[in-house]
């Protein structure tokens, strides 16, 4: 079933109503081909994570730290004048307050998880936690606690690490304790390789990016309460198959002075509530964005959703945005009115625009076949509610779409 309304919003002053054709074009099926979200992360390299039965508390190396020194229990673990090293896989349990770094050097091969139990760790002018080599390493948040990882540093030397928690392998967050990390000069949490969270209550300030994972970025669950003057969330290898977010599920609160979720090629929404303000963009991708779960809700932004490639196929999405709602764009093509071979999809789902640009806009095509979809246009001239350099196509669902006829543009 299709139900369209297009309202056009001429010159108030003018005796003469402003005039839109409307052209309906059927498009056949209501999948966007090849950007399921299933079909775009097969096309992807995998991220690593930790599960739960892959780590044990027996054996646990109990490590009470205290200023710039602590007491080991156990083996794989010393402290000497603020630095606390840890040489070999295994389970550490730090508690307790500590002036320095905690610096991971285990083997290549190694899974290293620290469980952080009330602990305090004040990096200075180096990060708080450091992974130099290790095959994993899992950040354990107990549960019942509260910990802090933060540092002072107001900038950072080119080519060091840059994160208040760096590592050089893949990361894990879970648990179901708390977790505050202050990123005083850069990024609050890095992993060059992939960062996944799983879980926890995490609250983040950060002078650059809250989360950042080189390769790939996985919120799979948690309550995280982000703030940064860069991107909440950012993934930015630029190699086919990586620099990709996904978020499958927990609660997210982002307030970004950049972008809310940046990636390098695709970002994908298939579960979880996000809510976020950004300075930018709310959601960019340099690929496919592809939204089929969940809820997003973009309170702030200046392109709300934004990919060469854009899907949404379910969930609920609410998009204020000062400059263009949705917009299919970047690429090699940059004539303004041409075809860049950009595709909007709207498949299914609720998406709600309000747009001081254009609401939905494409440099390419844009179909609407399915879902409830409320587009709030701009009242200037310029531009409209709708706008595709290579048309528009309505085939199903409802789509209510006010705004100015100053770019008078309809299926």
């Amino acid at each position: 079933m299709l139900a369209l309304a297009l309202l056009g919003c001429g010159d108030p002053t003018s005796d003469t109503p402003d005039t839109t054709d409307t052209v309906v074009t059927a498009v056949p099926g209501v999948a966007p081909p090849g950007l399921s979200a299933e079909e775009v992360l097969a096309g992807n390299v995998d991220a690593s994570r930790v599960s739960d039965d892959e780590w044990t508390l027996e054996g646990a190396v109990a490590i009470e730290l205290d200023g710039t020194s602590g007491a080991v229990d156990g083996d794989g673990a010393t402290v000497t004048d603020g630095l606390l090293t840890i040489t070999a896989g295994g389970t550490y349990v730090l508690t307790g307050s500590f002036e320095g770094q905690v610096r991971v050097a285990a083997p290549e091969d190694a899974l290293v998880t620290l469980v952080l139990a009330g602990v305090t760790v004040q990096g200075g002018s180096a990060p708080a936690i450091r992974v130099d080599t290790a095959d994993d390493v899992l950040l354990q948040l107990q549960a019942g606690t509260a910990s802090l990882l933060a540092d002072s540093a107001t900038s950072w030397d080119p080519g060091a690490p840059n994160a208040t928690v760096y590592a050089a392998c893949d990361l894990t967050v879970a648990g179901e304790g708390a977790l505050e990390v202050v990123a005083s000069g850069g990024d609050a949490i890095t992993s060059e390789d992939d960062l996944v969270v799983r879980g926890g209550v995490l609250t983040v300030t950060a002078a650059d990016d809250c989360l950042r994972g080189k390769d790939a970025l996985v919120v799979a669950g948690g309550d995280l309460d982000l703030s940064c003057d860069g991107d909440g969330l950012h993934a930015d290898d630029e190699d086919d198959g990586r620099g990709w977010v996904l978020v499958e599920g927990g609660t997210l609160t982002i307030d970004a002075g950049d972008d809310g979720i940046d990636a390098a090629s695709d970002v994908l929404l298939t579960g979880g509530t996000t809510v976020l303000a950004a300075a930018d963009d709310g959601v960019h991708a340099e690929e496919a964005l592809v939204i089929e779960g969940g809820e997003l809700s973009v309170t702030a932004s200046t392109e709300g959703l934004e990919g060469f490639y854009v899907a949404v196929t379910a969930g609920m999405v609410d998009v204020r945005a000062s400059d263009d709602g949705v917009n299919g764009a970047g690429g090699a093509t940059r004539d303004p009115m041409g075809d860049g071979g950009q595709e909007v999809w709207i498949t299914g789902g609720r998406l709600v625009i309000d747009a001081d640009g254009d609401g939905l806009d494409s440099n390419g095509s844009l179909v609407v076949a399915g879902g409830d979809t409320v587009v709030w246009g701009p009242i200037q001239s310029m531009n409209g509610a709708l706008d595709a350099n290579a048309g528009i196509a309505v085939d199903g669902g409802t789509l209510l779409a006010v705004g100015s006829a100053g770019m008078p543009e309809a299926p």
